[in-house]
């Protein structure tokens, strides 16, 4: 196994999964790997975000719900200037937060910061850099001014200009430097800040955020996704050829197993294999469908059954992010029934869709590599799609016109069990949504286990169950 990585080293590493983005500032469209726009021949400029930068299409749910809280908490006007309109082209690069946040990147810069907040149970939003001295400079929105120089951290109490909202709300701190920062108010009125830079640049942004369809974003990086597509394609077949592999595509409904079921297709994989673990989404089983037929596999299915996990959490409690018996007990111990199914006399090629971008473990793992829960020497897994970036998945998944799991339209960044452990609480309020008798099976589960062991009702309502050994910090 691949040894985990944190601080700086895992910067290092996801730095090399940065993205090859680059955004038109003429089309108003993001530019996979140009520095000239395949569509009007102008420079490129580039896009910079939090490592790993894996950022993806903001859907038109989720611009939205974007829009509204920006209008909400800084005003129409505010909201337009930033984001344009609800229909306006965005991409949201996943970031840590407390639960679900993502930076917001318009007309290729990061504008703003779209958040969960669990105890507020909304989504707010909150500029950044470019977006708070935009505002600044025109006035737009809560200006609030300071005769101190700005730095992250410290409380202002005295000195400020400008009206504040109440306590809780983001306002946008212009400084002594001059400085800018986003701050929030406190319950006595003060300030305290949360981010702070000197202005030691203009910001180069025309604004014209513009309705893009991802028909025209696909359109732009047609070229590149054809080049994306003929290299995985290639290496698998070669892969496959030179080693006498016998190749199977596991599919799970996801977006990057679908696009490595559509690149092994194309290198003359013809299995697939897929594993309902009995709490699955009811979606990714018609997903899962849906791709076997879209791509024409001979599929091969194994379950522990529907009942399978519900004992096992009876015995072991509810599967957590520390505590993940449920991928072994679930999964690992039905494959070896699967693979019963395949040639005794070949070794056998899984290929799936792992990405660096999604972790360092992932990043470190070579693209090609023995299984480490099968029959060592026998069972290898390849990744033909390593180094794509979401952007680039997303944009091939409509380029082919495959299928794409409907939670995704609704905000979920990747799709596990109905009640994974990794999921976020605004991931769970869609389950909940969707299919309130799953979710009240699930909580009626939580509630029996809390009662035994007398936790209180936040340990639930919080999704706290999702550590069994240690908070985060």
């Amino acid at each position: 196994m691949v040894k985990r990585v944190k601080g700086e080293a895992a910067l290092r590493i996801f730095r090399r999964y940065v993205p090859r983005l680059r955004w038109c500032p003429v089309c108003g469209a993001p530019v996979l790997g140009r520095e000239r726009c395949p569509r009007c021949g102008s420079r490129t400029v580039e896009v910079k975000m939090a490592p790993p930068g894996d950022a993806r299409p903001a859907w038109p749910k989720e611009r939205r719900e974007l829009y509204e809280a920006a209008k909400r908490e800084h005003g129409k006007e505010a909201a337009k200037r930033l984001l344009g309109s609800p229909s306006s082209f965005a991409l949201f690069n996943p970031v840590q937060g407390v639960d679900a946040a993502y930076e917001v990147l318009v007309d290729g810069h990061t504008v703003g910061l779209f958040f969960y907040e669990p105890l507020e149970d909304r989504w707010r939003f909150r500029p950044d850099r470019v977006g708070a001295e935009i505002l600044a400079n025109e006035e737009l929105g809560t200006v609030v001014e300071t005769r101190a120089r700005l730095r992250s951290g410290a409380v202002l109490r005295e000195g400020l200009r400008g009206e504040k909202p109440g306590p809780g709300n983001f306002v946008v701190l212009v400084g002594r430097g001059p400085s800018y920062g986003v701050g929030r108010v406190l319950e006595d009125g003060a300030i305290r800040v949360v981010k702070a830079w000197a202005r030691n640049r203009r910001i180069e942004w025309r604004h014209n955020p513009r309705p893009l369809s991802l028909d025209e974003a696909v359109e732009v990086n047609r070229e590149w996704l054809e080049e994306l597509e003929e290299e995985a394609t290639t290496w698998l077949q070669e892969t496959i050829r030179i080693h006498g592999f016998w190749a199977v595509s596991a599919v799970s409904g996801g977006k990057d197993s679908t696009v490595a079921a559509s690149i092994a297709m194309r290198a003359g994989v013809e299995h697939s294999y897929s594993i309902d673990t009995g709490i699955e989404h009811p979606e990714s089983l018609e997903t899962i469908d849906k791709i076997v037929r879209a791509l024409g596999f001979t599929h091969h299915e194994a379950s522990p059954g529907s009942e399978a996990f519900w004992r096992a959490a009876r015995l072991y409690g509810p599967p957590a992010r520390d505590y993940r018996w449920c991928t072994k007990y679930l999964k690992m111990s039905v494959l070896p029934r699967v693979f019963s199914e395949f040639p005794r006399d070949k070794r056998i090629l899984v290929v799936t869709g792992q990405r660096g971008a999604e972790s360092t473990q992932r990043a470190l793992s070579p693209r090609l590599a023995e299984s480490g829960t099968a029959a060592r020497g026998r069972h290898y897994v390849a990744l033909p799609i390593q180094r794509w970036s979401s952007l680039e998945v997303y944009l091939y998944i409509h380029y082919r016109r495959l299928p794409l799991h409907p939670l995704y339209l609704e905000g979920f960044d990747r799709i596990g069990c109905y009640m994974c452990p990794v999921s976020r609480l605004a991931e769970f309020k869609i389950v909940k949504k969707r299919h309130p008798d799953l979710w009240e099976k699930w909580t009626s589960f939580l509630r029996s286990y809390a009662r035994r062991r007398d936790l209180p009702s936040e340990w639930i309502t919080l999704g706290l169950w999702r550590w069994r050994f240690s908070y985060p910090s």
